[in-house]
């Protein structure tokens, strides 16, 4: 039998056996599956036991991150999103730096499903991070939308790298909060063009109470 029917026959059994077992077996067979030696077993098994949502499969699915094949990463990251415990937070931050771009977005989305317990983590990266991870830590957090979530973008509007404040400034025009348009009018004398005029239309869109900051730091200027 040729290797390219062994990877078939692999996958085929394997589907058998999910779909023909009770509950309790098919997550043991799946968490087992994520050891298989076949990289599409492990794939299908970290997302059937995303399907399932049974938090037992937080703990193999976290190491699944480690996984040698990114798309393994991935759907491991994905399924563990779908379950939303917090033991997950940590191991998602960390591939955000994934070298594989599809697994950053795929542990982002992860960590703004669950939410809240993801708060504290995007915020230290917001703060040490390098570029890349703040800006997806700043979407993050604006996505996520409490209050320590807009105290730490609100902090982060004094970042030195005007890609950054510009991607704070974006994430914060998602949350209709007062400070945050007394925060985003204090970016209208950002020295980088870019940024001042993302604050504009951030408060543009906050309406009547943003409108008229614009207009009276505009009447302020020389």
């Amino acid at each position: 039998m040729s290797l390219n029917h062994q990877f078939y026959l692999a996958k085929f059994l394997f589907v058998i056996l999910v779909f023909c077992s009770t509950p309790e077996s098919k997550l043991q067979k799946n968490i087992k599956a994520l050891e298989s030696e076949d990289y599409g077993v492990r794939a299908k098994a970290a997302k059937t036991l995303g399907t399932m949502k049974d938090t037992r499969a937080v703990e193999p699915l976290i190491k699944t991150l480690e996984d040698e094949d990114y798309k393994v990463r991935k759907t491991a990251a994905v399924a563990l999103g779908k379950i939303g415990d917090a033991k997950a937070v940590e191991p998602l931050v960390k591939r955000l730096g994934d070298d594989e771009p599809k697994v950053a977005e795929a542990a982002w989305q992860a960590l703004v499903k669950i939410g809240t317990p993801a708060v504290e983590p995007l915020s230290r990266i917001l703060r040490t991070g390098n570029t890349e991870m703040k800006l997806l830590a700043a979407s993050g957090l604006g996505k996520i939308r409490n209050s320590r979530a807009t105290e730490a973008l609100i902090a982060a509007l004094r970042d030195d790298n005007p890609e950054v404040r510009k991607a704070v400034v974006i994430a914060l025009a998602k949350i209709n909060e007062s400070r945050v348009v007394a925060a985003l009018s204090t970016m209208l004398n950002d020295p980088d063009p870019d940024v001042a005029d993302a604050a504009a239309q951030a408060l543009n869109r906050a309406g009547t109470q943003g409108f008229d900051r614009i207009r009276r730091l505009l009447r302020t200027r020389p």
